[in-house]
């Protein structure tokens, strides 16, 4: 296998990246931004900056493209894929888990004050809605 290509960071890289159904690539980092790259060159497309000092679990990416990530500050953050801040939820302390989407939208989250949150159908589309939906577009001929 050979090496496509390498990206230094500003700052530690503490989670797995994740990607979209375009394969762009999004990584949080402990420089306190959320990357977005591009997967050929590895190019960087965007970033955003969270209100947090750092961002160390991996975002989670919607059916419709929105990435969810939390921060040190204990926000939870839905990003669109322009990397533009669309919404924000506060909890109490850190936030080093990664975002769970369920199939109806549901976005869960727990933070270090020991609570799981469950945020009621903020995600759009869940993963497998989307791919449901992309099959009867296809079916369909659009």
């Amino acid at each position: 296998a050979g090496l496509f290509w390498v990206l230094p960071a500003t700052g530690s890289l503490e989670a797995s990246p994740v990607f979209d159904q375009d394969r762009t690539i999004y990584v949080g980092c402990m420089d306190g931004k959320l990357y977005s790259f591009e997967p050929t060159a590895g190019g960087k497309i965007w970033e955003w900056v969270a209100e947090g000092d750092f961002v160390m679990g991996s975002p989670t990416v919607d059916g419709v493209g929105r990435i969810y990530i939390g921060d040190s500050d204990g926000n939870l953050y839905a990003i669109s894929p322009l990397g533009q801040e669309l919404w924000r939820f506060k909890t109490s302390v850190n936030i080093v888990s990664s975002p769970v989407i369920a199939d109806d939208g549901t976005l869960y989250v727990s933070s270090t004050d020991g609570v799981l949150y469950a945020l009621g159908n903020t995600a759009g589309f869940g993963r497998s809605q989307f791919r449901q939906h992309l099959r009867m577009l296809k079916e369909s001929g659009r």
